[in-house]
């Protein structure tokens, strides 16, 4: 079975809530896929991060996705 990761579900794996790295690796990282429009959700979540925190933010994206 595959799965595609809506926003929220990559906003919570990337803060590490609700165990959903887990879940993910339960199901294989390798039948999970995320949209072109969540990648551009994250983005733009990230482009209206406070000032102190686009950086940081940014790196999380970059380095999960």
């Amino acid at each position: 079975m595959r799965y595609l990761l809506d926003t929220n579900i990559c906003i919570h794996f990337i803060k590490n809530d609700f165990d959903i790295a887990l879940k993910i690796k339960n199901v294989g990282f390798l039948n999970c896929f995320i949209s072109e429009l969540t990648i551009l959700e994250l983005m733009y979540g990230v482009s209206n991060s406070s000032s102190p925190c686009k950086i940081e933010n940014y790196s999380c994206i970059k380095g999960q996705f």
